[in-house]
């Protein structure tokens, strides 16, 4: 295949193909009674999509294709810019089974390989800076999951296409805004920077009560009035 020219091509086809595969896992994932089946499936072509991911990033590649050499165009026109995306998308669609498939150390791994290369849309980094964040959190490196969270959030907050944000996330932007939020507060939380974490918990409450996101405003709350208490604060956690 080397020789053909045709490797790329197929590499190309096959990143495509587990892209497409992991988005549609994601997907089911949320389905009543589906966690088994679809990590599964998952746990079964790990690998192949651990080397899309390497194979999407990889700089000769880029070079490749930036110089006009690569016959990797798949359906849908993908060119060498694509690469990077394709990588994110990947593995941000991962970040659930890394939580749900007792996949966190080989899912967190994925996703900062993807997060390496500059590039990406601004939703689908942010996307995969939030997976990113949220695993890193539940394996207690709390200063990684605080950086990738705040970095997610700020490119949340820079996306014009609000409507685009909601199918990107596949659900209610309020929502997933809120929660990020909340994630980060509670990566404040947990590495013991309680200001830090009073003060996005805070932001988080007042962006829900605005949003109308009642059942993260409560849980925000009950966070806050925690760390309220860490810092001394006693008359406000009444």
């Amino acid at each position: 295949l080397a020789r053909s020219g045709e490797a790329e091509l197929v590499r190309s086809c096959h990143a495509h193909y587990f892209v497409a595969f992991a988005e549609a896992m994601e997907r089911e994932l949320g389905e009543t009674n589906a966690k088994q089946r679809v990590c599964a499936r998952l746990h079964a072509d790990f690998e192949n999509m651990r080397a899309a991911v390497a194979w999407c990033i990889q700089p000769q590649q880029a070079e490749s294709v930036r110089a006009g050499r690569s016959a990797a165009h798949p359906p849908g026109g993908a060119a060498a810019g694509d690469m990077v995306e394709l990588a994110l998308r990947l593995a941000g669609a991962l970040s659930w089974f890394g939580l749900v498939g007792e996949r966190l150390n080989d899912v967190s791994r994925l996703l900062e390989t993807a997060l390496q290369p500059a590039g990406g849309s601004t939703l689908v980094r942010a996307k995969a800076l939030w997976g990113a964040g949220t695993v890193a959190m539940f394996l207690g490196s709390y200063a990684t999951a605080r950086a990738h969270l705040a970095a997610s959030i700020d490119l949340f907050r820079s996306a014009s296409d609000l409507r685009g944000l909601a199918l990107a996330l596949e659900q209610n932007f309020a929502s997933a805004s809120a929660e990020i939020y909340q994630r980060l507060a509670d990566a404040l939380e947990h590495g013991g920077d309680y200001p830090g974490a009073r003060d996005v918990y805070l932001t988080a409450f007042d962006f829900c009560q605005t949003n109308a996101v009642p059942a993260t405003a409560q849980l925000c709350m009950a966070c806050l009035t925690a760390v309220l208490r860490q810092t001394g604060e006693w008359d406000r956690a009444m």
